[in-house]
């Protein structure tokens, strides 16, 4: 149970590391974007989680990202949205 719950934490915060990368140029979020084959929803639900980081409300918004990449099939979003799974 504890190896769970400690790679579950090192998950969550390598997610937010992830997150908290200084922000990208403009140009390059769309070549993100288009590289990774990312459904433009998805980005953009993405890009609102990344911005909100700090906020209380994350853990929801990123399960909402979760469902919504698993409605669409999206394995890497999915991925991303599940630092805790």
């Amino acid at each position: 149970m504890k190896v769970c719950r400690s790679a579950g934490a090192a998950s969550f915060f390598l997610l937010l590391f992830w997150l908290l990368t200084p922000g990208r140029v403009c140009g390059q979020e769309t070549n993100e974007q288009e590289k990774y084959h990312v459904d433009s929803t998805l980005f953009v639900y993405y890009q609102r989680c990344r911005t909100e980081v700090t906020s209380p409300s994350v853990m929801q918004k990123l399960d909402t990202l979760f469902q919504m990449a698993k409605e669409k099939g999206d394995e890497r979003m999915q991925a991303v949205a599940s630092p805790l799974k």
